[in-house]
């Protein structure tokens, strides 16, 4: 029959994208509805209507030309429009509620639709008071200027914070990126977590700004949550100037306390980075500074590995005894294992061993993390080739020349 409307709900589960991985059920679908729009000869008194809030999961052929060629985008209600919803689901209230409260919820539920609006702030389906009914009296306020909602988090139990931003600089291989910045994210797991890396935004096909808003307003409705920009030195100069303006006014358009961690790493100087990004973390506080690791923290890095693996028996020895040589002029010392059979005594030197400890950590002084888990990479390797020898002397030895080969990066 005509004039008549053909509306698809979430067509986005009807038509998703299709790809190699998608059964052939939906792909055979999504070439039928294809096949049926471009089969109207005149669309006049037809119209055909799909709605979806995962723009990008659509196919992109149904958004060409002569098929879905016009797109209405209905973004989150601002202050203004959520004042008139509300007042639409009150105007039968009696009596009506006051104009300064209708503004003070509109203000405080940012991020909200119209059907949070309706049960969650005000819900014009429950019956209201007549004027008729005695009501009974109220009490006035002492004080004329006092607000009528208060909607303010309260210090003394949750906790503020204005705008929290955290970046973590360094130069090339202080592991910033490859090891701070996932230690700080696990340690926060709870949180949701959005990463914005180039290779997130560049996958599918929806524009790079759309699918940048579609992370930010999401970690918006999932506060407290995590947005987590790696390599924002690289990320910044590859996406362009209309991506950083949208990204910066997405950016402040969330509320001040609203609790949306911006975290970022950089390989660049704090001073080098472009000025843009420097307005992102103004605060000294806000910027951590990534250094080489000190001696001790070096010495601990191999201490595992030098004195306690490299000084195992091997597997099959078991209820056989390690013998441990303190040093020069001391008695050996015997370590049990558990039992099995008996192969003979392990022999290792411990002085030698942390000889070798604290040569590892003198050589790789200036070293950074990725340098020093190649040295560690290194012996390992040595270890693991002699695993089965009961003396390890060999192996002390190997281990040496490798440290000694090792030469630090000045």
């Amino acid at each position: 029959m005509r004039p008549s409307i053909i509306f698809f709900d979430e067509i986005d589960g009807l038509a998703p994208v299709r790809s190699n991985n998608q059964d052939h059920l939906h792909s055979s679908i999504v070439t039928t509805l294809l096949a049926l729009m471009d089969g109207f000869d005149s669309r006049g008194e037809v119209v055909v209507i799909g709605a979806t809030n995962r723009l990008d999961s659509i196919d992109p052929a149904l958004r060409r030309p002569g098929r879905f060629d016009r797109e209405f985008l209905f973004s989150l209600p601002d202050t203004k429009a959520r004042k008139e919803i509300l007042e639409i689901h009150t105007q039968h209230w009696s009596p009506k509620p006051p104009g300064m409260l209708l503004e003070e919820l509109a203000d405080k539920c940012v991020g909200s639709l119209n059907p949070v609006l309706r049960n969650e702030g005000v819900d014009s389906d429950e019956e209201s008071p007549s004027t008729s009914e005695e009501m009974p009296p109220r009490k006035k306020p002492r004080r004329e200027e006092r607000q009528f909602l208060d909607l303010s988090r309260t210090a003394n139990y949750q906790p503020m914070c204005s705008r929290p931003r955290f970046l973590l600089v360094g130069e090339p291989g202080y592991g910033q990126t490859s090891h701070l910045a996932p230690a700080v994210i696990h340690a926060l797991h709870k949180f949701p977590i959005y990463t914005l890396d180039l290779p997130a935004l560049f996958a599918g096909n929806t524009s790079l700004e759309e699918k940048c808003a579609q992370v930010m307003r999401e970690a918006q409705r999932k506060a407290p949550s995590i947005i987590y920009i790696p390599q924002i030195h690289l990320w910044w100069k590859a996406l362009g100037d209309p991506f950083q303006t949208t990204f910066t006014s997405l950016l402040q358009d969330i509320p001040a306390f609203a609790p949306v961690l911006l975290l970022a790493t950089s390989d660049v100087c704090y001073t080098d980075l472009p000025k843009e990004i420097q307005e992102l973390f103004p605060d000294q506080d806000e910027v951590f500074n990534v250094q080489l690791p000190h001696e001790e923290e070096r010495r601990r890095f191999f201490e595992d590995l030098l004195l306690n693996q490299a000084a195992k028996p091997p597997e099959s020895i078991s209820n056989a005894d390690a013998l441990v040589h303190p040093g020069a002029g001391a008695s050996c010392s015997r370590v049990g294992h558990a039992t099995g059979v008996h192969r003979g005594p392990v022999i290792v030197d411990d002085s030698e061993l942390r000889q070798l400890l604290t040569l590892a950590t003198v050589v790789t002084k200036n070293s950074t993390v990725f340098r020093l888990e190649r040295l560690y990479a290194v012996l390992a390797q040595c270890i693991y080739q002699h695993r089965e020898d009961y003396d390890k002397t060999q192996l002390v030895k190997e281990m040496k020349k490798e440290i000694e080969a090792f030469r630090p990066a000045w």
